[in-house]
C-alpha cells in the first residue's frame, strides 16, 4: 500500500483559503488510507503570505481538522510541528550547549514549551473528537497522540 507523510501546514501554505480548503483535502487522502503520518500545525494566511502560529491562533479550526481525519479513518500520529519559540524558553539545549551552536535554537522548538503545549493540545483535540463520537472516556485516555 502506498501513502505518505503529510505536512498539513505545508499544504495550507499553498492554499488561497486554508480555513475552507484543507479539511476536504485531508478527508480525501484519509478516506483512501493514503496518510500514514501527519505533521500537525496551524498558520495564518495562505498562498503568497503566511505565518506559523500556535495551533489555537491560526485560521484553521483544528478541532474540525482533527474530526476530518478521524471521521475518514485516519488512526495514526498527529505530530506537533513548527511552533513559535516562547520568550521564556532557555537559551541552552538540554545538554547545556549554547543555543546558537545547537539544533535546539529557534526552528521547531521541539524541546521547549511550544512542543509541550502543542503535544497537550493535540491530545485534547483527539480526546474531544472521540468523546463527541461517543467513545467512552476509559477508551479515550491515552498518552499517545494518535487517532
Amino acid at each position: 500500500m502506498h501513502g505518505f507523510n503529510f505536512c498539513i501546514g505545508t499544504a495550507m501554505e499553498g492554499l488561497e483559503d486554508p480555513a475552507n480548503e484543507i479539511c476536504p483535502i485531508v478527508a480525501h487522502f484519509a478516506r483512501r488510507n493514503k496518510l500514514f503520518h501527519t505533521h500537525f500545525r496551524n498558520i495564518r494566511g495562505g498562498l503568497h503570505g503566511f505565518r506559523e502560529v500556535w495551533p489555537d491562533e491560526g485560521d484553521v479550526d483544528m478541532l474540525e481538522l482533527t474530526a476530518a481525519l478521524y471521521d475518514n479513518g485516519y488512526r495514526y500520529m498527529l505530530d506537533p510541528d513548527h511552533a513559535p519559540d516562547h520568550p521564556d524558553d532557555p537559551d541552552v539545549s538540554p545538554k547545556g550547549e549554547v543555543a546558537e551552536s545547537n539544533p535546539y535554537h529557534n526552528g521547531s522548538g521541539r524541546v521547549r514549551q511550544s512542543y509541550a503545549f502543542e503535544f497537550g493540545y493535540v491530545i485534547a483535540l483527539i480526546q474531544a473528537v472521540k468523546r463527541q463520537r461517543g467513545v467512552p472516556w476509559a477508551a479515550v485516555r491515552t498518552p499517545e497522540p494518535r487517532l
